[in-house]
């Protein structure tokens, strides 16, 4: 790679909304009907990791949107050879 090195100033940070997540649909549904479970997605157990981190990543607001004040309860559990994520809203 040849380097080209010139004065130049960066062009201004854009600012764009946030285009959603697909888990927002299961957040709404789930708030909506509180205290009722939702499976939301599954995938092989050799996948897990997978669906650890897309939990852990819903719990602290990474992926998706939750309101402010309303809370969610996520669980994931392995069913035969799957594990199932649920959610539920409180």
């Amino acid at each position: 790679m040849k380097l080209n090195i010139q004065p130049a100033t960066p062009p201004e940070k854009v600012f764009t909304d946030r285009g959603g997540s697909k888990y927002d649909e299961a957040i709404t549904i789930a708030l909506s009907n509180p205290n009722q479970w939702f499976q939301v997605a599954s995938v092989p157990v050799e996948k897990r990791d997978s669906m650890y981190s897309t939990a852990s990543a819903i719990r602290k607001g990474r992926l998706g949107n939750i309101p402010e004040g309303k809370r969610l309860d996520i669980m994931c559990r392995r069913v035969d050879n799957d594990i199932i994520m649920f959610i539920r809203g409180c």
